[in-house]
């Protein structure tokens, strides 16, 4: 299971989801390293035009 998931939304949105339901989605240092792994390659991508970033289930983070 990947703690942070990414996927792109009709080629020109991008959704970004804290994946750790357990933890109420706590921000620990995996979650930071992939989002900032993330957020890094969407600097590269030209196509995406909004990035939402949302957590899953009850919390968006902790």
């Amino acid at each position: 299971m990947s703690v942070v998931t990414f996927e792109k939304i009709n080629g020109l949105i991008g959704l970004v989801r804290i994946n750790r339901p357990d933890a109420l989605n706590a921000l620990n240092l995996e979650v930071r390293k992939k989002l900032s792994e993330i957020f890094l390659s969407l600097n590269f991508d030209d196509t995406v035009k909004v990035v939402i970033l949302t957590g899953n289930e009850k919390a968006f983070a902790a």
